[in-house]
């Protein structure tokens, strides 16, 4: 089980809550914006390695620690106060859009995956040639259809369902809510 997300997750978690670390974050900034774009920059070498079977391997590893630590720093950017460019840009329709679906893509982008490759191959996927580049773009295709069909017919209605009850706690006794039907 890999951690490294969650270790950078909660590494800013916490050092947001002092108010000390977050100034000394900010301070740095410029630091902050300059590694997100050295790792941006470093992404086609990546993607490119991992024709290697080998490199694969090694790679697997290494590149979630490197997408951990991508992410860690884009949200830091985007946290920063006031309104700048790393906001306007995750404000965006598209990244609202793929916002809906992004836990539904997370868990079946990999069967999509698969599914694609064995339906026109037989084979596992694996990115080698341009025509396995086509199938990755087809099973991404194929995965954003079923995820948006997914979220528009089961998580949407869940979530309307999910308001027509209030929550209400009680304060004398802190372990219990109480739930009304609306």
């Amino acid at each position: 089980m890999r951690l490294d997300g969650l270790a950078i997750g909660g590494a800013i978690a916490v050092a947001y809550r002092n108010e000390a670390i977050r100034a000394r974050i900010f301070a740095h900034i410029k630091a902050v914006r300059w590694a997100c774009l050295l790792l941006l920059l470093i992404a086609p070498f990546y993607a490119w390695s991992l024709r290697s079977t080998v490199a694969h391997q090694v790679l697997y590893y290494i590149g979630r620690f490197y997408l951990a630590l991508l992410y860690g720093l884009i949200l830091i950017l985007a946290t920063r106060p006031g309104d700048g460019r790393t906001k306007s840009v995750l404000r965006s329709k598209i990244l609202g859009f793929f916002g809906l679906i992004s836990y539904s893509l997370y868990l079946f982008h990999t069967p999509a995956k698969g599914f694609v490759f064995h339906l026109f191959r037989g084979t596992a996927e694996r990115l080698q040639t341009m025509s396995d580049i086509m199938l990755m773009a087809v099973s991404a295709a194929v995965a954003i259809a079923f995820c948006l069909a997914l979220y528009r017919v089961v998580e949407r209605p869940a979530q309307l369902f999910g308001k027509t009850f209030s929550y209400n706690s009680n304060a004398e006794a802190s372990s219990s809510i109480a739930v009304q039907r609306r």
